[in-house]
């Protein structure tokens, strides 16, 4: 009998086992299946903020106060989401009707973005406040975005066990570091800003139908086993951690300064140091989470740690130099493309578009690594630091206060770091501050604590503090540009940090010659060296030779070193030329090459404008004869939106009806294929284009929409002849008379077409020039070179009367001798006593 029962008992064991076991096999699915649905919501959401804030560059501009405004309007609304939905009243909130609501709002927030006309209106109907609204429609997405974590956490408590909220918060960023790498690196070239917003559409619906799926399977209400308790974190941990945000942010904001000294100003670079921090933050948040630490010392350990992650950039900072690139991108790199060649089957093979995008980003990467990611692991562990140091309250309440308040108090760092603090006392300075200001108050509130390690806590961080005071350079941002010319005779004679930008300009010597060079955000722009001055007039003067009449009205798009802009003072038909110029600090600039630019920004003619210059050309009423452009290098990060088909056919809608675009044409700055698609996008929109070579490294592109009626002999000569200022300023570049200009001429757009064949076209969705891959490998340049050889070479030359045939054959010569794969300065001594040819032998080109 008692045996039977035994056995009775053994079989209900074993049945009642197995029930646990599958029922803990399910919640075990349910619950990866959640943590699955909080990555991908913290990819949707950085996807989402990745293509509006492209988008916006094109509507509002590229100036830092309205990205600023639209990115504080995007974490504005995380934070008072994270703040409003951690209410109790929430608790059995459905997570799934949270993400349609991000879907539905994604959609408003997309139209305004790329609404160009809306964007107009507002402005005009609002003044400033028009951008306000703006970023206000990019504060509902993010409001409903704020609220998701929240309820993900709910959901997970509702399906029972301890919910670790530094494990789910730093899946979530994983989530979000993958939608922002991805979206730049992939999302964005394979398929564009409009379908990628598609594609994160679909996969918005996909969450929302999980979600909905993920509600029915769990328990209606929320297991309160783990809610104990109403109140909120104890006060002082909500302000370390809003101290938090506020450093961390403020950080960002300087490390993308600090390293555009040595990285190129590309979309994809900037994108990287966000991916690294994001990283470090979601590493730090489950580091932190899987942390065992007694209670009693819970909150020491997260001062010393906010101690640390304020005062540990400074000191990376202070060892930060272009040696780190050099030293730490030559094994990852060359091991890659050795592996890369062996694939390919050669080294003779050129590398895919690919394969260049990932050499790219592991040039870089250990450069973003050192600078960014430890600071940003310490970062990320601060917050379940807190959460085990606070009171064990309903997990979605505590979070969401946390979360909220550091999120508000990163908006108010991109405000006061990037407006206030930067532009007043520059990145460094701004850092200091900042230390100070973090140390000072994590000191007030050890100074609570019982411990009788005060004195050593308090000593060792002033100390540290007064370390980095005193040895850390307040012109570091300088610095490291300097440190590119350490071989070479270079000179500082400006340096600026501005709101998101910084510009300086050097006096180098080359040979005999010493001239000027200018650098913005690290990245050289132009000079007043021969050859930049000769490409610069030319495209002021060339326009004018070609146009149909006498123009009168003048836009140049870009000021720089003003010499550009200046040489149409010196046409005499041109009666007003406006200058739009991104940059404040850029007109003080100008005054320094006031010996190449006449004056331009003291002269009755010249018209500068601060903005956005595509925004400005959309909002000006007026119509110009000739509008040329002087921008960054074309793959500059925001650079596409003035080469885009947009862009010309806003352009056409700024041009009287024999109105001319002069566009610049850097050679060497972009991969064949780039060079390729700027033409054909020319063409697309202009009925007659021709192109010149201004320079070894430039060439000149003019459309129009009427034949050029200018571009013969004659006509050029009578407007040489009755402009003597322009005859001297060309005649110091070694143009000294039409047959030297007329010799530049590479040849019409028709003379191009099998040059164009297939190539893409520019638009402002597929960004083609931002994700162009170029530069790596010089041997892709050289296909362009030699393209133009061939076109030089057939192309129907402009006529010029017999008695200057000679002048012009040799003329030619040189130009054909420009256009060769390299070029030995032995072979130039025949043209000596040209100002131009006399600065490239003392340059001595190879």
């Amino acid at each position: 009998m008692n045996t039977s029962s035994d056995s009775v008992l053994s079989e209900l064991d074993a049945a009642l086992s197995k029930k646990r076991t599958v029922l803990n096999v399910k919640s075990i699915k349910q619950k990866s299946l959640i943590y699955a649905l909080t990555f991908i919501s913290g990819f949707i959401s950085l996807g989402y903020q990745y293509f509006w804030f492209k988008s916006l560059t094109v509507t509002v501009g590229a100036d830092l106060y309205s990205s600023s405004i639209v990115i504080a309007g995007f974490f504005l609304g995380l934070g008072l989401g994270s703040l409003y939905f951690a209410k109790e009243k929430f608790n059995n909130l459905a997570y799934y009707k949270l993400e349609f609501c991000v879907l539905l709002s994604s959609f408003l927030c997309t139209f305004v973005a790329q609404s160009l006309w809306l964007y107009l209106n507002l402005s005009e109907w609002f003044g400033i406040w028009g951008l306000g609204v703006v970023g206000i429609s990019f504060v509902i997405p993010a409001f409903f975005m704020g609220g998701t974590l929240l309820l993900l956490i709910r959901l997970l408590s509702r399906l029972g066990g301890d919910v670790q909220k530094g494990t789910i918060y730093g899946i979530n960023l994983f989530g979000a570091m993958f939608g922002v790498f991805l979206s730049a690196s992939v999302l964005l070239p394979v398929f564009g800003v409009t379908n990628s917003l598609y594609l994160l559409y679909i996969l918005n619906a996909l969450v929302v139908g999980v979600g909905f799926l993920s509600e029915i399977k769990a328990p209606l209400s929320l297991n309160t086993s783990h809610v104990r308790g109403k109140g909120l974190p104890r006060g002082d941990l909500i302000f370390l951690y809003a101290l938090s945000g506020f450093c961390s942010l403020s950080y960002e904001i300087s490390w993308l300064q600090l390293l555009n000294q040595i990285m190129p100003s590309r979309s994809i670079n900037y994108s990287l140091v966000v991916t690294v921090m994001l990283g470090g933050l979601g590493l730090g948040s489950v580091l932190g989470g899987l942390l065992n630490i007694h209670k009693k010392n819970a909150y020491r350990n997260v001062l010393i740690v906010s101690s640390l992650s304020i005062l540990s950039p400074l000191f990376l900072i202070l060892f930060l130099s272009t040696s780190i690139e050099q030293n730490t991108t030559t094994f990852g790199f060359d091991l890659m493309s050795s592996f890369f060649e062996m694939i390919n089957g050669g080294y003779e093979v050129p590398f895919t578009y690919w394969q260049l995008r990932i050499l790219e980003v592991i040039k870089y990467l250990p450069l973003v690594m050192y600078t960014v990611f430890i600071p940003s692991v310490l970062f990320g562990s601060i917050f379940p630091l807190i959460m085990k140091t606070a009171n064990q309250n309903n997990e979605a309440l505590d979070t969401g206060v946390l979360l909220g308040l550091n999120t508000i108090a990163g908006v108010f760092a991109t405000i006061l770091t990037g407006f206030i603090l930067i532009p007043s006392l520059g990145v460094v300075n701004s850092l200091k501050f900042i230390m100070w200001m973090g140390i000072v108050v994590i000191t007030c509130l050890y100074l609570q604590v019982k411990d009788g390690e005060k004195k050593w806590f308090i000593s060792i961080s002033f100390f540290s503090c007064l370390i980095v005071q005193l040895i850390l350079p307040t012109n570091k941002t300088h610095l490291l540009l300097l440190e590119r010319f350490d071989s070479t005779s270079t000179q500082s004679l400006f340096f600026s940090e501005g709101k998101g930008h910084s510009i300086s300009v050097f006096q180098e010597n080359v040979g005999n010659d010493t001239f000027k060079r200018l650098f913005v955000r690290g990245e050289s722009n132009t000079a007043d060296s021969m050859p930049s001055l000769r490409y610069m007039r030319l495209q002021s003067f060339l326009p004018y030779f070609v146009h149909n009449s006498e123009p009168k009205e003048a836009l140049v798009i870009g000021l720089g070193t003003g010499i550009t802009a200046g040489a149409f003072i010196e046409v005499e038909s041109i009666q007003n030329v406006d200058v739009f110029e991104l940059l404040p600090n850029m007109v003080e600039v100008a005054h320094l090459f006031e010996e190449s630019n006449y004056g331009v920004t003291r002269h009755d003619k010249i018209n500068i404008v601060i903005g956005d210059g595509r925004l400005q050309l959309a909002k000006t009423p007026k119509l110009y004869d000739i509008i040329t452009l002087e921008p960054p290098p074309p793959s500059s990060a925001g650079v596409n939106n003035l080469y885009s088909d947009d862009f010309y056919k806003l352009a056409k809608t700024k041009m009287n009806q024999d109105g001319v675009l002069a566009q610049w044409f850097p050679i060497t700055t972009q991969s064949s294929e780039a060079s390729r698609a700027i033409l054909n996008t020319m063409k697309h929109n202009f009925k007659f284009v021709n192109v010149w070579f201004t320079e070894r490294y430039e060439a000149l592109i003019i459309g129009s929409d009427q034949p050029f009626k200018g571009m013969s002999y004659d006509v050029i000569q009578a407007k040489w002849n009755k402009n003597p200022k322009i005859i001297t300023s060309l005649m110091e570049v070694g143009i000294d008379s039409p047959v030297d200009l007329v010799a530049t001429y590479l040849g019409s757009i028709n003379d191009f077409e099998d040059y164009l064949n297939n190539a893409a076209l520019i638009t402002d969705d597929n960004a083609l020039l931002e994700v162009d891959q170029y530069n790596l490998f010089i041997d892709d340049v050289l296909l362009t070179y030699q393209s133009f050889m061939d076109i030089f070479d057939n192309s129907e030359s402009i006529s010029v009367p017999e008695q200057y045939q000679l002048d012009f054959e040799f003329q030619r010569k040189l130009q054909r001798l420009l256009l060769n794969d390299a070029i030995d300065k032995n072979e130039l001594y025949e043209f000596k006593g040209d100002p131009y040819v006399d600065a490239l032998i003392n340059w001595s080109i190879k």
